[in-house]
């Protein structure tokens, strides 16, 4: 005989389930909602389209092998964390991408790599065969969770090929590249310099610009907005800005805000700090700059730009908090022809 308790346990309703693709584990995935009118046909299916087209990502601390100052998702192998943890964090990555990864190495500048030459390097540089993508990659699970038998990464890989970048194909120093072939997947690892990523809302290409003091005031973002027009044309552009230092946390000296033009050396994007307590100082706003080099460049429609480095320690790492830290990724990709993505999922916000 079943109790009253029992009953209404049975009786109970389950609980909706929520069927929503998951973004990667530790991570920040931009949907580009903020560039359309969704509210429109036209600027429904744009959405959709760069959704499908696009894979961009920024990584955050959680989901690694790493520990103490490193923890858990450094990916970077220059900073004395242990070689093998990174290795392992950066398998962790790899298995959420559509194509290998290239590393790109950075310098505070605003040189411009070329990523679809370097696929093109790539590809004559390896006369031999390539190597199958293989049945698509399943969505990681949270620790201790079994991940859906049905989940697959949002950026379940395209039916063509991927490609192993060789040793013998060198990547250039460079801050700023441009990217309109499917191919590799282009990491960039910061800290707390400012990732900023530019897209044509046609999905055609994608830029992405490595945006520190130094580099915003070389014109590393215009090197790369004007590399991505030169390359489609007419391009109506979009931008994201990823994690940085935050308008809060980032105290310069004079000697920094020299390097920018007399019009951006107002309080709108370096604060006066009070002189009786901090004399000599003043709070700068990368957020602010980096989007005012976009609207200077025609780029109306410019989201992200809200995560502070330096104060989310849960998240992000930060040199300017702990100078022997980790560093996380910003990821951009395009995931293949459009007529080979009926199956990928929309990225998430």
């Amino acid at each position: 005989m079943t109790s009253g308790s029992a009953r209404a346990r049975a009786a109970k309703p389950a609980a909706p389930v929520d069927s929503t693709p998951r973004a990667p584990i530790g991570a920040i995935v931009p949907d580009w909602s903020f560039a359309f009118a969704r509210h429109t046909a036209l600027g429904e299916g744009a959405y959709q389209r760069c959704g499908a087209r696009y894979f961009c990502l920024s990584t955050q601390r959680a989901g690694g092998a790493s520990e103490g100052a490193f923890w858990s998702l450094n990916l970077s192998a220059s900073q004395r964390d242990d070689p093998g943890r990174v290795r392992r964090n950066r398998e962790t990555l790899e298995s959420m991408l559509p194509w290998p990864s290239v590393y790109m190495r950075l310098e505070h500048g605003c040189t411009l790599l070329d990523a679809d030459r370097l696929l093109r390097a790539e590809a004559s540089f390896r006369a031999g065969p390539i190597l199958n993508a293989g049945p698509p990659r399943k969505a990681a699970a949270p620790p201790g969770e079994a991940a859906p038998s049905n989940a697959e990464t949002p950026c379940k890989p395209c039916s063509r090929p991927h490609r192993e970048m060789p040793a013998g194909v060198e990547v250039p120093l460079a801050d700023a590249a441009v990217l309109t072939q499917p191919g590799l997947s282009l990491v960039m690892l910061t800290a707390d310099c400012l990732p900023v990523v530019i897209g044509d809302d046609a999905g055609r290409g994608l830029a992405i610009a490595h945006a520190g003091w130094r580099g915003l005031a070389a014109g590393v973002i215009e090197t790369a907005v004007l590399a991505l027009r030169e390359r489609l044309g007419d391009a109506q552009l979009m931008a994201w800005i990823g994690p940085g230092i935050g308008p809060a946390a980032f105290e310069v000296q004079s000697d920094v805000i020299a390097h920018f033009p007399v019009q951006e050396r107002s309080a709108a994007y370096f604060r006066a700090r009070d002189p009786s307590r901090f004399p000599g100082k003043w709070m700068g706003d990368l957020p602010a700059l980096a989007r005012k080099r976009c609207m200077d460049l025609g780029i109306a429609r410019v989201g992200g730009g809200l995560w502070c480095t330096w104060h989310d320690t849960e998240r992000f790492f930060s040199y300017r908090r702990q100078a022997m830290s980790g560093r996380f990724a910003t990821v951009i990709a395009l995931r293949g022809r459009y007529e080979t993505l009926a199956e990928c999922a929309p990225p998430i916000a």
